[in-house]
């Protein structure tokens, strides 16, 4: 209303009476227009200056909590009641960081990949003779624990497992070792099959190893 009252204003009309009409004090008036020009504002002016710098330096992903601390460090001192203030008034908002969540399929194209089998395959009727596996990660307080499971086609069981804090070829391994001693001795060989995605770990040379070994087919 005040700004309203300097811009429209007739020059034929003065303050009092225009103030008078629009119920608004002529001393409020008056201290509306010197706002600009008082200390609290011209210290507004300077903080939100330093305040767009310490955003434009962090790509625009800091909110009200981490440009206090940045301002502090280059000798402001305010509060996040303030920074919050200034920042919805310059129109500055906080970009949201994507959520990590680590990738635990990532294949290699250099290295030989198996055939699906799975759709050519008679039904499973015995454990020990089709194996199902895959990892899967864990968040903790101290970063994420990735754990590989090897199910047992016939009976749905998990048969073997391992949890480390890294997805190496050894976490894999470990978890088919531990589901292939458990499987039914009266499995035949020709009709052992192991299942997985086209993960780096599976296509290792080491776990092509393993299954050879065990005399196993992959499928993936």
């Amino acid at each position: 209303m005040i700004q309203s009252l300097t811009a429209s204003a007739p020059a034929s009309v003065s303050v009092r009476e225009a103030c008078a009409a629009l119920g608004v004090s002529e001393s409020g008036f008056y201290a509306h227009r010197r706002k600009s020009q008082r200390p609290r504002r011209q210290q507004d002016a300077l903080i939100a200056g330093a305040m767009k710098e310490v955003f434009e330096q962090n790509y625009g992903c800091y909110g009200s909590p981490r440009l206090v601390q940045g301002l502090r460090q280059r000798g402001v001192r305010c509060g996040k009641t303030r920074i919050r203030r200034l920042m919805q008034q310059e129109g500055l908002c906080a970009r949201q960081k994507r959520r990590l969540r680590p990738r635990t399929t990532q294949s290699d194209p250099h290295r030989p990949c198996a055939s699906n089998l799975l759709a050519d395959l008679p039904p499973v009727r015995m454990p020990g003779n089709c194996f199902h596996s895959d990892i899967t990660y864990i968040p903790t307080k101290e970063g994420f624990l990735y754990l590989a499971a090897t199910v047992d086609a016939f009976s749905r069981r998990c048969a073997g497992w391992c949890a480390r804090d890294n997805m190496e070829s050894q976490l894999v391994k470990d978890a088919a070792r531990m589901a292939f001693a458990s499987a039914s001795a009266s499995a035949s060989a020709s009709e052992r099959v192991h299942h997985s995605d086209r993960g780096s770990q599976y296509s290792s040379e080491s776990f092509r190893l393993l299954l050879e070994k065990e005399a196993i087919v992959q499928s993936m």
